[in-house]
């Protein structure tokens, strides 16, 4: 997790030394979630391996999220939180940073062997549900054009590509291509933290009391929950360990990312992934600790 502080502070330190323009903030927030995220969904996707393990994982991640929604969703409605705070928070806090954040924590807690169930938690679960919910809920309409926003979401295409591919026995990452795509796969981490460290010093991060609701429900309720329910699903103590820890980390970067692309609260969007990316350091430890 040493890289993941050194990139968050370089983008930090990095704007603050040379501020960087919003037009330049803007490509690479677009070079992100428009070309590297599909190309790299699409890569990994194509080397799946489907079967009742998979689907078990699946349901785990599609159930975390599903609990966080709900979470949101109560809290918005005991407090009748804004609109576009709710949507802000809906698209952010559901969707784990179980890539570049989980597979190094996960590394780090459990060893290199516990990284198979954590690539398919990440390549098969958190990418449905980011081309799907988070795609359709940062746009909050089904009118035309919304739904001419949704289809031609690029993550959507590569997610799309990538199952077909597989589907047809065609791995990408067992070619003559797995090192250029190891390379890309591997350039998203250090984009997207020092985006995020980027916006932390150009943009008015503030903690509200939305934010740190937020962060909690991602970190805490909703791991405290998972704890009993991952236990009743997993097929293995190391599919237990690896599923609930991948519940339990910080929102994923490229959804604060979406969140301002699409209009919606993108000071809470990263207040929302900075906190829980800090806070995360000190619980996912813990939650590997408890779970022995």
């Amino acid at each position: 997790m040493i890289e993941i502080a050194f990139f968050l502070a370089l983008g930090f330190v990095g704007s603050r030394r040379i501020p960087l323009q919003e037009r330049g903030s803007t490509f690479l927030d677009r070079v992100i979630l428009e070309l590297l995220l599909p190309v790299v969904v699409l890569y990994n996707i194509s080397g799946a391996t489907w079967g009742v393990h998979t689907l078990v994982i699946l349901g785990v991640a599609l159930t975390t999220s599903a609990i966080n929604i709900l979470l949101v969703l109560l809290v918005g409605s005991i407090f009748q939180i804004e609109a576009r705070q709710m949507r802000t928070m809906l698209l952010v806090v559901p969707i784990g940073n179980t890539a570049y954040f989980g597979f190094s924590a996960i590394r780090t807690l459990r060893g290199s062997d516990a990284l198979v169930d954590a690539i398919v938690f990440d390549q098969i679960g958190t990418t449905l549900i980011f081309v799907t919910w988070a795609n359709a809920i940062s746009l909050g309409r089904l009118d035309a054009s919304g739904l001419k926003s949704m289809v031609s979401f690029a993550p959507l295409w590569g997610l799309a590509v990538g199952v077909t591919l597989s589907a047809l026995g065609l791995d990408l990452t067992d070619t003559s291509i797995a090192s250029q795509g190891e390379v890309l796969t591997a350039s998203i981490m250090p984009l997207a933290m020092i985006a995020l460290g980027s916006k932390a010093a150009t943009k008015r991060v503030t903690f509200s009391a939305w934010a740190v609701c937020g962060i909690s429900v991602r970190l805490l309720v909703t791991p405290a929950v998972m704890g009993v329910g991952v236990a009743l699903l997993a097929t293995s103590v190391r599919t237990y360990e690896i599923s609930l820890l991948q519940a339990a980390m910080p929102p994923m970067i490229a959804s604060a990312l979406l969140a301002e692309q699409r209009g919606l609260d993108s000071n809470l969007a990263y207040s929302i992934c900075l906190g829980g990316t800090l806070a995360a350091v000190v619980t996912v430890p813990l939650y590997g600790m408890l779970i022995g």
